[in-house]
């Protein structure tokens, strides 16, 4: 089966290469490049109705929501001698939805007020106005900092007794490409966390980011990235 991957440059791609890594399984890329307003061009319009990444082909069927994909490819490409489980366990299904439906609901909520206000602040009428974007997009950080407290100690419970979200001491699972990302995002490698994270959860952000098939990804997208971008020069 043919994959072929639409990376947008900046966005939350980068987790579907890795899954391809991990299972062995052969992929091209197709990368999207953001305009000058930081929008999605038209060619991943032409591929994704709603103008979003990640999104994949697989024989020129279209798939997208990155948990759909992660489901689809852990399933159609089944690796036994890979570092994933060949089916999937209860607590990748349940971190598989966790991380979309609650972790990253909050954090993109989060994400959207900062914007919104920076560009408010840069069209306001009046300094009052730029005030009241400030506003709500501190309530909305008070409101954001309470609301993941409690996700991120469960998610701490969760990997200090167990090694991985699938649960499985050796094998990674859905919930490991899902939760894995958006946890890498709390922790970036350089710079202050925006939230505290436990020591089980700094643990597991940096065994993900030192396995070998986590490396090709981005060593393949950005390769990709400028490779492509190079070639339309």
């Amino acid at each position: 089966m043919a994959v072929v991957v639409h990376h947008l440059n900046v966005s939350r791609s980068e987790r579907i290469p890795w899954v391809l890594e991990e299972l062995s399984v052969p992929y091209q890329v197709q990368v999207h490049y953001r305009d000058a307003n930081h929008q999605a061009p038209k060619t991943l319009w032409q591929v994704n109705p709603l103008g979003k990444a990640p999104c994949i082909t697989i024989d020129g069927k279209l798939l997208t929501e990155s948990g759909v994909i992660v489901h689809t490819l852990l399933n159609s490409f089944p690796n036994p001698t890979s570092g994933v489980e060949t089916t999937t366990s209860p607590q990748s299904n349940f971190w598989n939805h966790f991380s979309e439906g609650s972790l990253m609901s909050i954090l993109q909520g989060r994400r959207v007020a900062q914007m919104s206000a920076a560009e408010i602040a840069k069209q306001a009428a009046s300094p009052e106005e730029a005030k009241g974007a400030q506003k709500v997009s501190r309530w909305f950080g008070a409101y954001s900092k309470r609301s993941l407290g409690p996700m991120l100690e469960q998610v701490e419970l969760f990997l200090a007794a167990n090694k991985n979200f699938s649960g499985n001491s050796e094998k990674l699972g859905e919930g490991d490409f899902m939760m894995g990302w958006a946890l890498m995002l709390l922790a970036p490698p350089t710079g202050q966390r925006p939230f505290p994270l436990g020591p089980a959860t700094e643990d597991y952000i940096k065994r993900i980011r030192s396995r070998p098939a986590y490396k090709r990804a981005l060593e393949r997208m950005d390769a990709e990235e400028k490779g492509q971008r190079g070639a339309k020069l």
